[in-house]
């Protein structure tokens, strides 16, 4: 991995995903990029809002790991945000798909970035942060 930021970056994503509590396995699911599925309703959950990490305490919300990426606190300063309808935007832009954010905030080339975020089998963070780190190391390679 060339860019030094997008390491960081990555490397910080990794350590935030294993460093999550057991608590955040139940709102983790690599199906979607958000996604809120009970039927009652928290007005809070206005699908132009930017994703915070209290959103993903509500009974019922689920984030994949770039989801979860844009709750990590230095990565959310460094740009990176998902709106509740799914839309993850760097700088504040949402014209890119989810997967170029991703090959372009962390570095990824486009296969590392659709194994990970699109077709990644993790059920949990801790599962996804292992995934993460083999990648990291077959990058370094």
């Amino acid at each position: 991995m060339k860019n030094k930021t997008a390491r960081r970056h990555f490397t910080t994503l990794i350590r935030f995903m294993q460093k999550l509590p057991a608590s955040a396995n139940k709102h983790f699911q690599m199906d979607w990029w958000f996604q809120h599925s009970r039927p009652h309703h928290h007005p809070q959950l206005k699908v132009d809002k930017v994703l915070t990490r209290r959103d993903l305490t509500l009974c019922g919300t689920t984030a994949c790991a770039l989801g979860w990426a844009t709750v990590c606190p230095s990565l959310h300063k460094a740009g990176l945000t998902m709106t509740l309808d799914g839309d993850v935007r760097l700088n504040g832009r949402g014209r890119l798909g989810n997967v170029e954010v991703a090959m372009r905030f962390f570095g990824l080339h486009e296969s590392h970035a659709v194994e990970l975020f699109c077709r990644s089998g993790a059920s949990t963070p801790k599962q996804w942060a292992r995934q993460a780190r083999g990648v990291l190391e077959e990058m370094d390679a």
